[in-house]
């Protein structure tokens, strides 16, 4: 799993966010992303919202 926390992407884009996805799929690892200081919230919720992202979601592993 990759755990990404905050700050995705520089340019407050929907395409940033979108290269962001794209590279990070590649991995066929879930992501799981929490919002930094610098992100734009509704932008990210809606670009990480489908496997393998998570927004804001916890995992519980072994107690």
């Amino acid at each position: 799993m990759v755990a990404m926390t905050g700050d995705l992407i520089q340019d407050h884009s929907r395409a940033a966010y979108d290269r962001f996805c794209e590279l990070m799929s590649s991995m066929n690892l879930p992501v799981y992303c929490v919002p930094g200081n610098h992100d734009v919230r509704d932008l990210m919720r809606d670009a990480v919202s489908q496997d393998p992202f998570h927004y804001c979601a916890s995992v519980h592993i072994n107690n």
